[in-house]
């Protein structure tokens, strides 16, 4: 029902000369299939991304400026709502938690998207505890930053790093791609 990027999609080095024509292209074949895209910017891409957002009608990148922004998906009758968060330049030192986090009904529909870094508490990449990640009443929570998948949490919420779709440099060998979150009410959310 939607593509959602979780920031760290262009790498700093090769944004444009590389990457820029070939996720410019992605996001409007998606948006051409009826596919909306959204995103995160990251500390790698949150230049990148604010562009795309201004070139290509229909994408949308949530949270521009690091102020917490909402969407709605419609899916199957549904509406899963997404509360985005984007890395407003390349170094964060607080949580964007603490930046006005929104109010969250908890109806198991909706889906935290942000660009932290949950391993260390004086990181500065948008540093959240894990636990203030699983303390909060969202269904699931797709993080960026880390760029090989790791499920931190699979009983609500999820909390996600899908990982960056390629390896960023040679030391990220691996598995990389997207995953398929699955929601549904009343049910536990699945990846």
């Amino acid at each position: 029902h939607a593509a959602v990027l979780t920031g760290d999609v262009v790498d700093a080095g090769n944004r444009f000369y590389e990457a820029y024509s070939v996720l410019q292209a992605g996001v409007r074949r998606l948006l051409d299939h009826d596919v909306p895209v959204f995103a995160v910017a990251g500390n790698h891409d949150h230049d990148v991304l604010s562009r795309l957002a201004d070139e290509v009608d229909g994408f949308r990148l949530l949270g521009r400026g690091g102020c917490w922004e909402a969407a709605a998906v419609n899916a199957d009758g549904a509406t899963v709502r997404l509360l985005g968060w984007s890395f407003p330049e390349r170094y964060v030192r607080i949580s964007p938690l603490e930046m006005g986090f929104p109010a969250v009904a908890d109806d198991g529909l909706t889906v935290g998207v942000l660009h932290c870094d949950c391993f260390a508490a004086s990181s500065t990449y948008a540093p959240v505890p894990l636990a203030e990640l699983r303390a909060s009443p969202v269904a699931a929570w797709l993080l960026g930053h880390i760029h090989r998948p790791m499920l931190l949490a699979e009983s609500r919420p999820l909390v996600l790093y899908p990982g960056s779709p390629q390896g960023l440099d040679p030391g990220e060998p691996g598995t990389h791609g997207a995953w398929l979150v699955e929601l549904q009410r009343g049910a536990a959310p699945r990846a």
